[in-house]
């Protein structure tokens, strides 16, 4: 633990000096780091550190340049037959076919052309398997949500585009279950695009609508713990609701309500007890789900930066040895969780002075994000900071 702390207090000396991913706020220009910064959830190319700064830039004019990710652009039409033009576009994955509008990526797992889709595509078979023909035993949001091939959430314009379309599907039917479900994530994804009052209303309406129709409890409060957490004290509301699991004696929601916790802690900067929260949660989530399962690795990958963020780089060293080939093979290697793992692994090892495989390891994933990713995305922003200041530590040139 010793060597540890000598390593992390070296490591954070270099950090000033020439911090590896240091970018700056969109609105304000004060500097910041991927780890602090929070990416525009529409365009993911502007950067803020807080939503004061962002709703300040949009109103300002980045409402007129925001445009979705992962937009794939139609390309020049060769000469030559309908069919040989029909065959030059990009194809889905679903249908085989081009189109007007194109497929675009789904920001998965899948690599490459096996993650373009049509939007129209993937909502018809997430209608097939959640409303024509649904399973009582499965999570409704699921098939909107996952992959059905790689199992990895959906990034980028596809997500926004299919939470959507699950709103538009059930919206004018019976209020039940999906119904409550669609209505509170179009709501959370309206208010991250900076539609508050339209957000909220919805949210607030899928909340009434599950009690009134006596939906199970654990549903209810995590319908509370959504929009609460858009609109009010995020820790105040992170307590009321550990308490209510603790009081219920939900093991496991127990432990999603201190995953909460531990996250607004942390933004509130109530570091150790933040730390704390989240490991309690992480063994939780492993009693419940397992090691592997995804949800349980993306709140390791919280953990990681979290133990990072408090300074503990021993601690979050060992965790993301353990964890970055582990998301890499169960969420794909062209998933976003997989990307952040890997940001964190490479920023840790250049704290600790490896700076050799932290080239190695920005190297191995930053190929990956520039084909599932923006170009600007955060990410590869700081992969590719870090590779050039580990390369500049090793003597290289950058990008050598």
């Amino acid at each position: 633990m010793a060597s540890d702390q000598r390593s992390g207090d070296r490591g954070g000396q270099r950090e000033k000096k020439a911090p590896p991913c240091e970018i700056l706020c969109a609105q304000c220009r004060k500097p910041g780091t991927t780890d602090t910064l929070k990416a525009c959830s529409r365009c993911r190319r502007a950067l803020y550190c807080n939503a004061q700064c962002q709703r300040a830039h949009w109103i300002g004019g980045h409402k007129k340049v925001c445009k979705p990710v992962g937009v794939t652009p139609v390309p020049p039409q060769p000469q030559g037959s309908a069919a040989a033009e029909e065959d030059s576009g990009p194809r889905c994955i679903i249908c085989l076919s081009g189109g007007d509008p194109p497929p675009i990526p789904s920001g998965c797992g899948c690599r490459g052309a096996a993650g373009l889709a049509h939007v129209a595509c993937r909502a018809e078979a997430a209608i097939h398997a959640t409303l024509k023909n649904p399973d009582p035993k499965a999570n409704p949001l699921h098939p909107w949500t996952l992959c059905g091939t790689c199992r990895s959430p959906y990034q980028g314009e596809m997500k926004v585009m299919l939470i959507k379309a699950y709103w538009d599907a059930v919206k004018d039917g019976p209020k039940n279950e999906a119904w409550v479900i669609a209505a509170a994530f179009w709501g959370m994804h309206q208010v991250e695009l900076g539609q508050l009052k339209e957000g909220r209303i919805l949210q607030k309406l899928s909340i009434a609508t599950a009690e009134k129709l006596k939906l199970p409890a654990r549903l209810q409060m995590s319908l509370k713990t959504m929009s609460e957490l858009n609109t009010g004290d995020g820790l105040a509301n992170a307590r009321k609701h550990l308490q209510a699991a603790i009081d219920a004696d939900d093991d496991y929601g127990t432990g999603s309500a201190r995953h909460m916790l531990g996250r607004a802690l942390m933004e509130a900067g109530q570091l150790e007890e933040g730390v704390a929260a989240l490991q309690t949660a992480y063994a939780t989530y492993k009693k419940h789900r397992g090691a592997e399962d995804p949800p349980t690795l993306s709140l390791a990958v919280d953990l990681a930066g979290a133990l990072k963020t408090a300074g503990k780089y021993g601690e979050a060293l060992a965790l993301c040895v353990e964890l970055t080939p582990m998301v890499k093979r169960v969420v794909g290697p062209e998933s976003y969780l997989t990307f952040q793992c890997a940001s964190y692994h490479a920023s840790l090892l250049g704290l600790s002075g490896q700076f050799q495989p932290a080239v190695d390891l920005c190297r191995e994933h930053l190929a990956a994000a520039e084909r599932a990713l923006a170009p600007e995305h955060s990410l590869i922003l700081g992969l590719r900071q870090l590779l050039d200041f580990s390369l500049a530590q090793l003597g290289q040139q950058p990008n050598a």
